[in-house]
């Protein structure tokens, strides 16, 4: 396994964790109490559970930059880096521009839309592009697709 994929699949369980963790604890605070004053601890606790996957990212970017001095990184990885982020961006503003939508109209009735929302789309967009980038990675990988 080359290094460019044992990296996505690092990254890529890691964000899964993340975010299979922060949805059950979402689901389990609810919408009101993930917004409420008493909801300050579930929010802290989110902000915590995402730390740790940017710690591991920077590794990962370390260990990158030292796989890309020791030719372990070719140009068709970066090849795969580039097309992956490219889909990425798209994926991410189609999700976040449906979501909003999705939102308006749901709540067009009570005129406004309930602020435990707000951090459901932050903290879920950062796991989400975190997500999606390496599976994208490994996809674009393995179906060969970079190659020409």
């Amino acid at each position: 396994m080359s290094l460019a994929r044992k990296i996505a699949v690092i990254s890529g369980t890691v964000w899964l964790v993340i975010g299979i963790a922060s949805t059950l604890m979402v689901v389990d605070s609810g919408l009101e109490g993930l917004a409420s004053s008493s909801g300050e601890t579930t929010r802290s606790v989110l902000a915590a559970m995402i730390l740790p996957g940017y710690l591991i990212g920077f590794a990962l970017i370390w260990w990158t930059h030292k796989g890309n001095r020791a030719g372990e990184i070719d140009e068709r990885d970066r090849k795969i880096e580039r097309r992956a982020t490219e889909i990425v961006g798209i994926v991410v503003l189609l999700t976040v521009f449906l979501v909003g939508i999705g939102l308006y109209d749901a709540y067009l009735d009570r005129g406004a839309v309930p602020v435990g929302w707000l951090y459901i789309m932050a903290y879920g967009t950062i796991i989400w592009v975190s997500l999606l980038h390496p599976l994208l990675r490994l996809i674009i990988d393995l179906s060969g697709t970079a190659d020409g």
